[in-house]
């Protein structure tokens, strides 16, 4: 979106630039005829140095003077028109060199019906996108969170922390909770995000299980909303 409105300007600028130097001869033309007819009905009353006196603009006389024709003008003004249009081609140029150079121009990220697959596994699916700071590894977060086995909204729940109304605190990306939890938070989420994650039993309790709740090799599925960095809140 960003490229063709970059295109429709330049493209805008130089189709301007075009017709006001068109507007421009037509004025000048049309500023040349009416002196030269003045100077015709001068010139029947009036002798040359009095004409010379009256008409200093002397680009416009046609005796004795050069002579700008309709073509040089096209020309000029086709010249001046072609510098505006490589202007702006350079300056597109560098917009987009720089968008791409750029790492934090990035498109705005939107929810998806789809879940993103990762190296590792984990799937995710954005349903509400953050507009707060992006959490880095050590950092503490507060997160919300419900976990169910077999799919999203199964009976089998086995914890939520909506049902305690706290968010779990905790700091992220030194392993004090699952792989798959850490990246999922690590991976482009922002506060105030909201997020479904489908956890393979690699990333989560594996083969142990937990504490008679996790059966061995259980793929986990959570609901989890990034709430905030930082032990408490901010006032």
């Amino acid at each position: 979106c960003k490229m063709r409105s970059i295109v429709f300007t330049v493209s805008f600028l130089s189709a301007l630039s075009h017709s006001q130097s068109l507007l421009i001869r037509d004025r000048f033309l049309a500023s040349k005829n009416i002196v030269n007819s003045r100077i015709s009905s001068l010139s029947a009353t009036k002798s040359k140095s009095d004409i010379d006196a009256l008409v200093p603009l002397k680009v416009f006389r046609s005796t004795e003077t050069t002579e700008f024709s309709p073509k040089q003008i096209s020309l000029r003004f086709l010249n001046g028109f072609l510098k505006i249009f490589a202007a702006s081609f350079m300056l597109f140029s560098i917009v987009s060199a720089n968008a791409e150079e750029d790492p934090t121009n990035v498109a705005v990220l939107e929810p998806t019906d789809t879940f993103v697959v990762t190296e590792s596994g984990l799937k995710y699916k954005d349903t509400k996108i953050g507009t707060g700071d992006q959490p880095v590894p050590g950092d503490t977060v507060r997160v919300h969170y419900t976990g169910w086995l077999e799919d999203f909204e199964s009976e089998k729940k086995f914890d939520s922390s909506y049902d305690r109304r706290s968010p779990l605190v905790f700091k992220v990306g030194v392993k004090q909770v699952i792989a798959g939890w850490d990246e999922a938070l690590l991976t482009n989420m922002k506060v105030g995000g909201k997020r479904d994650i489908i956890i393979p039993s690699s990333l989560g309790y594996g083969s142990r299980g937990a504490g008679g709740v996790i059966p061995p090799d259980a793929t986990l599925y959570f609901k989890i909303e990034l709430v905030g960095i930082g032990a408490k809140p901010n006032k």
